[in-house]
């Protein structure tokens, strides 16, 4: 995100806002695939979809307030333009 040229504010909102939860769910059906123990694989299923669960919860709870912060932060530096 350093590189992408976006202010930092914007930065910061896509970092908070990327995909998680995808990456985590294909390293766990990898890991069931390539032979992991079952006992193991429950208790990473219930871990994983668990942190899943509550990263979109926490998400959708935070997505209004943050967006409308930044909506104020920016309104007057396009008003400058």
């Amino acid at each position: 995100m350093l590189r992408s040229g976006a202010p930092r504010v914007q930065q910061r909102l896509m970092e908070w806002f990327g995909i998680r939860g995808v990456g985590s769910l294909f390293y766990l059906a990898y890991a069931v695939i390539h032979g992991l123990d079952a006992t193991l694989g429950d208790v990473l299923v219930a871990i994983t979809l668990s942190v899943v669960v509550t990263s979109i919860m926490v998400h959708r709870i935070s997505v209004t307030p943050l967006l409308k912060a930044y909506e104020v932060r920016r309104k007057p530096a396009a008003g400058m333009v």
